[in-house]
């Protein structure tokens, strides 16, 4: 039977009597970094933990492919920043941070890294990243492949933590995601005469053009045994981490979590002909690290499963889905 969900409880581990803080920054402690691995103007630390989190999770396309996963508009007329998911699945499902879901009436991307409990309907927060559309492509949402950018992710996290704080739950300001992605693709329309603009604005499109250059920075930036996250440098300064707590998760999700950065990586190099470097990059990346350990943290009841972290500070604003005494997924952006 499908249980109704609209807002999760937040999840407390009575075995260790942990407070979320301390969960958090006991994970954080267990990270350390590994020898870089640099291709143009991008570097990228391999993060490694010494206590590795147990749970795992189906992802969104494995979920979807089953069919026993539907992710759909919550109407007839549709909602912009709502969907509703069913997972009939026995397990539950991570839908992450930077997922674009494709097709109904437009392009979508969640406001925040979700876990939907197994055999659970839920109401999630959406983006539109798809401007020009609002007609049925389909009655249900697949699973894109490719991810939204990072600096997007970074503005959307900043705004859903201001919104959470006023009580307006996990909402970003879908005027400033519309005027982001317009931006992008008017910087890269201006720097690049051979980039070919989305005729309906829609984000994962911005890749097309950059296949074969987004190849190049793949092929660089190999997966290391056992790792669980990466901090990124993009022309000398820290952009942001993705990290998670289970090593079987960081596998599947790697690909499409670097991805993200390597637009903007691409965007940058047209920016800027000459590539700064930094002087110590492994000191900045470790510093990065270390301050989001000192920030105060925030705890609210997650939309799906658990509850999700914010913190933000002068250097660096982000999230962290916890799942009981587990960290599943912590994402963080220089600010």
């Amino acid at each position: 039977m499908l249980t109704e969900v609209m807002g999760g409880d937040i999840m407390k581990s009575n075995k260790r009597a942990k407070t979320e803080a301390n969960v958090f920054g006991d994970y954080l402690g267990t990270l350390s970094l590994g020898e870089p691995l640099s291709y143009e103007n991008m570097t990228v630390f391999p993060v490694f933990t010494a206590s590795p989190q147990h749970n795992g999770y189906m992802l969104l396309d494995e979920a979807v492919r089953s069919g026993r996963f539907t992710v759909t508009e919550v109407t007839e007329g549709g909602s912009v920043p709502n969907l509703k998911v069913v997972n009939d699945l026995d397990s539950d499902v991570l839908i992450l941070d930077g997922d674009i879901l494709v097709g109904a009436k437009q392009n979508r991307s969640v406001t925040t890294t979700i876990i939907i409990a197994k055999k659970t309907t839920s109401v999630i927060n959406v983006n539109c990243v798809e401007h020009g559309r609002w007609s049925y492509k389909g009655r249900s949402f697949e699973a894109g492949e490719l991810p939204v950018y990072s600096k997007l992710r970074a503005a959307k996290a900043k705004s859903v933590t201001m919104n959470l704080k006023g009580s307006r739950g996990f909402v970003a300001d879908q005027g400033a995601v519309w005027n982001d992605i317009s931006m992008k693709a008017a910087s890269f329309s201006k720097n690049d005469a051979a980039f070919k603009p989305s005729s309906t604005g829609a984000a994962d499109e911005l890749y097309s053009s950059y296949e074969e250059r987004i190849r190049g920075y793949e092929e660089a930036f190999g997966l290391k045994p056992d790792q669980v996250g990466f901090v990124v440098l993009i022309s000398g300064k820290v952009a942001g981490c993705d990290i998670f707590g289970n090593p079987g998760v960081f596998l599947r999700v790697y690909s499409k979590g670097i991805k993200s950065y390597i637009l903007d990586a691409i965007e940058q190099a047209f920016m800027n002909k000459k590539s700064a470097e930094a002087e110590e990059p492994k000191r900045e990346a470790s510093s990065f690290l270390a301050g989001i350990g000192k920030l105060k943290i925030e705890a609210f009841p997650s939309t799906g499963k658990g509850i999700n972290v914010r913190f933000e500070g002068q250097a660096s604003n982000g999230f962290a889905a916890l799942d009981g005494d587990q960290v599943v997924h912590v994402a963080a952006f220089r600010s």
